[in-house]
């Protein structure tokens, strides 16, 4: 299972912002602010900046097995740090040049889509409340049935209500797997799975459908755009959305080739040195994840998003669009982080504002995040994939170091939370995820977060082996983080029980999942069946070398009793090997794989060859002898193949 849950760590492109809720560092092991806290009016000293920022680096890329790193840093109108860290290549080895390498970038390309389709807002060429589909070619229109149109606007909210997928098609690994925009979004449509504009759930396919409506409107592909509306008029020479492949068929045109040799290798960790992973082509849905870019390009980005869209006096995008990038697009929920027109927003240490985005590819692990009340823009990306952590750590410690508050001392639990214990705890499933299918299985087996309260008064989430506590405020449905100054809001029926939650970045929200979704019921059942089914075997196979002779009606159901049996410990072996031989990588290019199909086919040709014993059964009811063996496949083989196939169908194990 815990190899599984490598699978949800790596199937999404966007920034995993749930991970960064239900991971907090000990107080113990967070920098507190050994300098004075400076006054907004008060810019950071160069020399000051770069020696904390270098500590921060030096530890991560220690611990954590980070190759290389490259940041920039700007205030007031000027960068403050521009600095490359270790290693953006090993065949040659080469150091990080902040000016010069190009870092992959993940979903930070959705704030550049939403600033262009904001501009033709502003322009009157597209409005907000209008369909989606008012704006994209035919074959592209998103279908309605049971739920009113998608808007424009609830594109820019990640509220469009469609289903989340990645396995297999967010990123691929060879040239001649690349799909254009256009066929991407007309192949690999999400379902609608909920009324659109009820809540936030992250959507790449919803960021690629706006990235279209441009390319629409402007008769030309998103990359073309992105060129003539921003990178040339900014001087990002060292910025594209284009990937290096050969020119063929529909693509885009690929990559200039001086930009692809100054391309950072993606480098893991693996038995104390690093090895190179190939490169991870995202053109399909290339408005929400297939950006490059300097640290230095990377900089002057931030100063047009400081300059409120003017930079070095040339006005970039229009002053209605930079304040809709600064502006909520839903109600504010109390300690959820919002949406600022595909922007998110994020309440900093000393309570300021951070403006940005996260990004996150396989390999490179992004943030930018500027913060107009210092004048201030972080920006930083790694290219190993621990280094997911310290980029989204990055600007809020730099703002806690000098001009946060002092550092909160750890809360108390309240005992009084142990008699509503049973209203709080249970198992929930992120809305962000697959609703059908074998991704849907998949995910289902890790995705689930626990919610419980512990002996010492504490509410505490647990995922993927890591908690968070948070203590009451006195409001059943608000508690405050046990070591900082997080608000959950919890949603609440009635008589009191959790019904769902929003994780803290607003990006999912996590709703009470039922015990027929428990992974617990799902094992269980599993290992039963993989028992019976071997006991089945060893009974018919003790016959055959005992040559016993059977009444009638226990001949027949033994040998029917057979095929099932040994389906299921195919199906069951199959799936073992292939959880065992599992690469996290390689699932997101190669899913779902042959041992996986392998075993799927199997399984399904045991739940037919089940239903086949029931109607044998059926058939000769009331003949031949009695028996323990019978009743053994009567009472209890049976019934348990029937459940565990009817339940791996509700948890999509059939679905191709």
């Amino acid at each position: 299972m815990m190899t599984l849950g490598k699978i949800v760590s790596f199937v999404s492109a966007a920034f995993l912002c749930a991970a960064a809720m239900l991971h907090a560092a000990p107080a113990s092991e967070r920098l507190s602010a050994a300098t004075a806290h400076h006054v907004p009016s008060d810019p950071i000293r160069p020399a000051a900046l770069e020696s904390f920022v270098d500590g921060l680096v030096s530890e991560a890329r220690e611990e954590a097995g980070i190759a290389g790193v490259t940041i920039s840093v700007v205030q007031d109108g000027e960068v403050r740090l521009l600095k490359g860290y270790g290693m953006a290549g090993i065949d040659p080895v080469r150091r990080v040049d902040p000016a010069q390498d190009l870092f992959r970038l993940g979903s930070i390309s959705k704030t550049i889509t939403w600033i262009v389709l904001l501009d033709l807002v502003d322009e009157g060429r597209v409005r907000l409340d209008a369909p989606v589909n008012s704006y994209l070619p035919g074959h592209l229109a998103i279908p309605d049935g049971k739920y009113r149109p998608i808007l424009v606007r609830d594109l820019f909210g990640h509220t469009s209500g469609f289903e989340d997928s990645a396995l297999g098609h967010l990123f691929v690994e060879r040239p001649e797997r690349i799909l254009s925009p256009s066929r991407y979004l007309e192949q690999h449509r999400p379902d609608r799975v909920r009324e659109p504009g009820m809540f936030s759930t992250y959507s790449n396919y919803g960021t690629a459908l706006a990235g279209e409506i441009v390319a629409h409107l402007e008769g030309k592909d998103w990359a073309s755009v992105a060129e003539d509306k921003f990178f040339r008029p900014m001087g990002m020479r060292r910025t594209t959305y284009r990937e290096p492949y050969p020119a063929v068929g529909d693509l885009p045109d690929p990559m200039d080739r001086e930009l692809q040799s100054s391309l950072a290798t993606p480098l893991v960790l693996r038995n104390g040195h690093f090895v190179s992973k190939g490169f991870e082509f995202a053109t399909g849905i290339s408005p929400a994840g297939s950006l490059s870019s300097s640290a230095e390009d990377m900089s002057r980005f931030m100063l047009l998003l400081l300059g409120e869209g003017e930079y070095q006096d040339k006005r970039i995008f229009r002053k209605g669009t930079a304040t809709l990038i600064r502006s909520p697009i839903m109600p504010p929920m109390p300690g959820v982080n919002r949406w600022a027109h595909g922007f998110m927003m994020e309440t900093l240490p000393g309570g300021y504002m951070g403006y940005g985005h996260g990004g996150s590819t396989q390999f490179f692990k992004s943030n930018m995040m500027i913060i107009p009340d210092l004048n201030l823009g972080v920006f930083v990306s790694t290219n190993s994939p621990t280094g997911m952590r310290f980029s989204a750590e990055l600007p809020s410690k730099i703002v806690e170091q000098f001009y946060g508050s002092d550092e909160p001392v750890q809360r108390p639990g309240d005992s009084a939370l142990l008699t509503k214990a049973g209203s709080y705890s249970g198992q929930f499933l992120p809305t962000r995820r697959p609703y059908s299918g074998l991704e849907k299985f998949v995910t289902l087996l890790n995705s689930s977060v626990s919610l419980d309260v512990d002996p010492e008064g504490y509410l505490v989430f647990s995922a993927a082996g890591q908690t968070r506590a948070w203590v009451p405020t006195g409001r059943p449905s608000t508690f405050l983080s046990a070591i900082g100054n997080d608000i959950l809001t919890l949603e609440l029926d009635d008589a009191g029980k959790v019904l769902a939650f929003m994780d803290q970045y607003g990006t999912t929200r996590y709703e009470r999942a039922g015990f027929i979704y428990s992974p617990l019921l799902l094992g269980g059942l599993a290992l039963l069946v993989l028992l019976c089914s071997i006991t089945v075997i060893t009974l018919a196979a003790r016959d055959i070398w005992k040559k016993r002779r059977q009444p009638n009606y226990h001949n027949s159901l033994q040998w029917w009793m057979l095929p099932p049996a040994v389906l299921w410990v195919f199906a069951l072996s199959l799936f073992a090997m292939w959880g065992a031989t599992l690469d996290p990588f390689n699932v997101v290019y190669q899913f779902p794989g042959a041992l996986l199909i392998s075993s799927v086919t199997a399984g399904a040709l045991g739940f037919m060859m089940t239903l086949v014993a029931v109607g044998v059964i059926g058939v000769r009811w009331g003949k031949g002898g009695r028996g323990r063996a019978r009743l053994f496949h009567l009472l209890f083989v049976l019934p348990l193949y029937l459940v565990f196939s009817l339940l791996l169908a509700k948890w999509g194990f059939f679905g191709f």
